[in-house]
């Protein structure tokens, strides 16, 4: 059975309305959502099937990555200190870090000592039924899963050039 890619986004959104973060179609026009101050999240990433985490190999691995759901801090992620359309996203596992984004493409996000730094700035931009993290300031660099990680390996996310890729997509989920 098809499903018409209106209702897909329909049941889309409706989905995201369980999880408590939802958008109004006229927000999803209007361009990026607006998270609040404090507001806990979870991410996960619809091309890897796993979910973006702080690395339980810090601080002798400094990079984020994704990895299967775990019931820890690892996965829970905070909005700090949001302005215009931008945030910074703190881990709630390591307190006072932000990913922050590399200088260079195709190279991985890291955590960082949250501080006032472009690098630091992240926005959401809805795009149908998924969103794509987003560096604040930029149009076309998101953040992209590099492959599935397990106990053994461990795959980063890494800063990309937006592309059509499942791997940039992320569902955004309340994990207050």
């Amino acid at each position: 059975m098809r499903i018409s890619k209106k209702a897909g986004v329909l049941v889309s959104v409706a989905a995201l309305s369980l999880t408590g973060l939802t958008v109004s179609t006229s927000q999803a026009d209007d361009g990026p959502w607006l998270p609040g101050e404090g507001q806990i999240f979870r991410a996960y990433n619809a091309g890897v099937r796993q979910y973006l985490d702080a690395n339980s190999r810090y601080p002798d691995d400094k990079r984020v990555i994704t990895f299967p759901r775990r019931t820890t801090d690892l996965q829970r992620w905070a909005v700090k200190d949001p302005s215009a359309d931008t945030f910074q996203v703190e881990s709630m596992e390591r307190r006072g870090y932000c990913i922050e984004a590399p200088v260079n493409m195709d190279t991985p996000a890291v955590l960082a000592e949250c501080e006032d730094n472009p690098l630091q700035k992240w926005k959401f931009v809805i795009e149908g039924d998924r969103t794509l993290l987003a560096r604040g300031g930029s149009t076309g660099e998101v953040l992209g899963a590099t492959g599935k990680s397990d106990n053994a390996t461990y795959k980063s996310v890494n800063l990309q050039l937006k592309t059509s890729s499942l791997n940039q997509r992320w569902y955004i989920q309340d994990a207050a």
